[in-house]
């Protein structure tokens, strides 16, 4: 069963320039298991699988640099520190190797940068910065109402044992729903993901 433990963009949202996290555990409490159909071995691996989901906190954070206006990599990275993070999606970032020196300061190896700057504009790329390794990454397209070009980064990690999909994204706000880049989203990516765990955060 898919867990869409963050459904919608603004979920997780830093609003302006401030900074947020957002911990997440890794078990839906909508889905429903048929004890009956499962044998004493594999109670007691279902057992053991809860405890650790249950004890498994995730740290993400979204943060909108304004093409690196704001502050240098390293003065990001300081900021941060605090909160210990597993995953951080920065949008209007910088091309070239800005996520990856905020990494540095963090301990956070692994990095992913699109190639589409929103709108055509000078550095306001999409970056996904994790503390595992980041695979099958990717760029989408948006195609709706708005800006364009938009898009999403994308890559998957497997973090603390829970296998995730992670979006970092920068779109346009829209008064009415219809052909926007968020319904474009949850129609052309959330309701065909295959990822049980999947996260969008810009």
């Amino acid at each position: 069963m898919k867990h869409l433990l963050i459904t919608t963009i603004a979920a997780v949202v830093l609003v302006g320039w401030g900074a947020c996290t957002a911990f997440a555990t890794v078990r839906s409490t909508n889905e429903k298991i048929d004890l009956s159909l499962k044998t004493p071995f594999e109670l007691k691996n279902l057992k053991n699988k809860e405890n650790i989901e249950a004890k498994t906190r995730i740290r993400f954070a979204a943060y909108n640099v304004l093409f690196g206006l704001w502050a240098e990599p390293k003065s990001i990275g300081e900021m941060f520190k605090q909160y210990d993070l597993d995953v951080i999606c920065f949008n209007e970032v910088p091309n070239g190797d800005w996520t990856a020196r905020v990494g540095r300061v963090l301990g956070m190896d692994h990095v992913h940068v699109g190639k589409v700057s929103s709108a055509n504009h000078r550095n306001k790329y999409k970056s996904i910065l994790c503390r595992f390794p980041l695979y099958d990454k990717s760029e989408v397209a948006i195609n709706a109402k708005g800006w364009k070009p938009a898009s999403l980064v994308s890559a998957k990690a497997n973090i603390k044992g829970v296998p995730l999909m992670i979006f970092s994204t920068h779109i346009p706000g829209q008064l009415e729903v219809e052909e926007s880049a968020a319904a474009f989203i949850a129609e052309n990516l959330i309701s065909s993901s295959a990822s049980e765990n999947l996260f969008i955060l810009g």
